[in-house]
């Protein structure tokens, strides 16, 4: 359910993953997946887009394919996932011919290069601490990622994350306590996994 007009169905066709394209190169989040967190968040022309955990870059790929002017910025501190990320851009725009506005970049969210308030929009794939762990204590990484967050974005700026179901409390709580609205939590599934994708934006009185 991606609003209250709007209802995402994945039906599989074909024996193979969702998560495979033919115009990437290596798999990432499921194609269907991706279509629901570019589909809220909305978009728009010359809007500045943050991912701070791209991973491999489908969704940043799926979101620059869905509104080609908007400028995209992956981030990953992983080599391995930056490798993948790169490779996947370089076989998109051999794909398709229109243009690819995405810079990839190797480094943490906490990077003191970014400035404040500079992001319109972030959409991500927050780790859920099972196929992708994190150093240290998870609710203390989800409070530092909203904390980051709220540094990023602009004014009024908005944020779609997926994150397990049983996690999201965490993450919603640690939102609301750095200055966040919940607009929408919306519920999926990824084949046995549950997952939510929260909504939010920034409230203007946020630091």
């Amino acid at each position: 359910m991606c609003s209250d007009l709007l209802l995402l169905l994945a039906i599989p066709l074909k024996k193979n993953p969702l998560s495979l394209r033919s115009y990437l190169k290596f798999p990432g989040l499921r194609s269907t997946t991706c279509a629901a967190l570019v589909q809220l968040a909305d978009i728009q022309p010359y809007e500045i887009v943050l991912d701070p955990m791209c991973g491999a870059g489908t969704v940043l790929l799926e979101s620059s394919h869905s509104q080609p002017l908007a400028y995209y910025i992956g981030l990953d501190i992983d080599s391995s996932q930056i490798s993948k990320a790169v490779a996947n851009k370089a076989f998109y725009t051999a794909t398709f011919s229109q243009p690819l506005y995405l810079d990839i970049l190797q480094c943490s969210v906490e990077a003191p290069s970014f400035f404040n308030s500079f992001a319109d929009v972030i959409v991500t794939d927050i780790p859920f601490g099972e196929q992708h762990t994190v150093q240290g204590n998870l609710a203390d990484f989800y409070l530092c990622c909203c904390q980051q967050f709220t540094r990023l974005l602009s004014v009024n700026g908005r944020a779609v994350v997926l994150v397990s179901k049983k996690q999201v409390s965490c993450l919603t709580r640690h939102a609301v306590s750095v200055g966040f609205h919940i607009s929408r939590q919306h519920y999926i599934t990824l084949g046995r996994s549950e997952a939510f994708i929260v909504c939010m934006s920034k409230k203007s009185s946020s630091i």
